[in-house]
């Protein structure tokens, strides 16, 4: 039996804060709001997060047809170091999720978020 290789997309950043303030940032919801936005550079609104493993978050993406809904549940929270989450919207299969880790590097965090479990590339590409 062949098994499909995992579609996944990595996108890294150097930024010059501490690993927790940017943890935080993730949780919060006017700061997430704020960072989360469409390819337009739209801010997410009606960003809702219990973070806590198990809590749920839900925002929505203003787009020219309307709001689209995206929501998760969290997964993993080790403060300051990693949030693990699954990550629903119209535009992915049910079971992709989000994995962030902070690495504190100085006075700055390189940030690595991976979204996983991508139906397939046209999929992840559209979320790059």
């Amino acid at each position: 039996m062949t098994t499909q290789p995992e579609i996944s997309l990595t996108l890294n950043r150097r930024i010059a804060a501490p690993a927790m303030a940017l943890y935080r940032a993730w949780l919060d919801p006017a700061t997430a709001a704020r960072f989360l936005t469409t390819c337009e550079g739209r801010p997410a609104t009606d960003v809702s997060i219990d973070a806590r493993v198990g809590g749920r978050f839900t925002l929505m993406m203003p787009t020219d047809n309307g709001p689209l809904e995206h929501s998760g549940e969290y997964l993993e929270l080790d403060p300051g170091r990693r949030i693990v989450f699954t990550w629903n919207s119209v535009h992915v299969n049910p079971g992709t999720q989000v994995i962030l880790t902070f690495d504190q590097a100085g006075d700055e965090t390189d940030v690595t978020l991976t979204h996983i479990l991508f139906a397939d590339e046209k999929m992840r590409d559209g979320h790059n």
